[in-house]
């Protein structure tokens, strides 16, 4: 049985633009670990143990932040609370980067995470340029596609973001650039939180 294509990628397509509304929009799925993962290469190069002033473990990680969190926690109705000896444990560290974006960033944008992380919920673009830089160049050497994405897309030079996690509409968009139907150009123009290079 020969399948058409492009009928079926235009039909994936429209299913999935119908059913999404853009890029991150299932909140509860999101796949923050190259963020969290490239975070923790620029400020502690993984070490847990790390301490620089008041910032300590492998995300450096402030007694002002870990207080946030259980307010946050407080305000939810939790009985969990964190500690300053959190800190020290990737783990909770990177519950508490995750509680931190439910709250202040529930859109799941990852420039906006990476400045504040940096500089604060009331960062500045200048101040944290630098450190956006760094976390965006650890990104894109650390991302890689599944073996079965590469052999999708027979490494055509189209963006290595991987859809399979993030969101439908942009795997659809992804396969149907590999039928024809879409120059792989365009495809950034429909991922408005999706960072340059993914």
């Amino acid at each position: 049985m020969t399948l058409n294509l492009k009928t079926f990628t235009v039909t994936l397509l429209f299913t999935f633009l119908t059913t999404s509304s853009g890029y991150a929009t299932n909140r509860k799925t999101f796949n923050w670990t190259p963020v969290i993962n490239a975070i923790i290469e620029v400020e502690s190069e993984g070490n847990p143990n790390a301490v620089s002033g008041a910032s300590c473990g492998a995300m450096q990680i402030t007694p002002i932040l870990v207080k946030e969190c259980n307010t946050i926690l407080e305000k939810r109705g939790s009985k969990k609370r964190y500690t300053l000896r959190d800190r020290f444990s990737v783990q909770k560290s990177k519950e508490m980067f995750l509680l931190m974006q439910s709250h202040f960033n529930p859109e799941n944008n990852v420039e906006k995470a990476i400045r504040a992380w940096n500089g604060g919920n009331r960062y500045k673009i200048k101040s944290t340029n630098a450190y956006y830089r760094k976390v965006m160049k650890v990104m894109n050497r650390q991302r890689s596609s599944p073996k079965d994405t590469i052999d999708l897309i027979k490494h055509k030079k189209i963006a290595s973001y991987n859809p399979f996690r993030q969101n439908g509409a942009i795997f659809a968009l992804y396969i149907y650039t590999l039928s024809g139907g879409l120059p792989a150009s365009n495809i950034s123009t429909c991922t408005p939180h999706v960072p340059p290079g993914w």
